[in-house]
């Protein structure tokens, strides 16, 4: 953990710089070439709430981590955590994926 905050904002972006600091290529839904982390709105929902839970002992609902996403990306970028760019992937899927462009 990275972290220690009590906010959705602080549980959020240390799931995010965890999940930076592990990513792993996923060449099966983007293809081959593919140098970013991503994030999806079903992690939102439903794997945050349980990071919260588990690493801070605080009970948010996906929703609630929704809208914290919603706010921390509306500028196109996390300077905070090393994103400079958040773009939508053009994947098969009916989720929301965004991409988090750490150059």
């Amino acid at each position: 953990m990275t972290r220690k905050g009590n906010t959705t904002r602080d549980i959020l972006l240390d799931y995010l710089n965890t999940k930076i600091d592990n990513w792993q290529f996923d060449y099966s839904v983007f293809g081959e070439g593919t140098t970013f982390p991503t994030i999806s709105s079903h992690e939102i929902e439903q794997k945050i709430p349980i990071f919260g839970k588990e690493w801070y002992g605080k009970m948010h609902n996906g929703s609630t981590y929704a809208r914290a996403w919603r706010k921390l990306k509306e500028n196109g970028h996390i300077l905070d955590i090393g994103v400079h760019h958040i773009s939508v992937a053009k994947d098969k899927s009916t989720e929301n994926t965004w991409k988090l462009h750490l150059e």
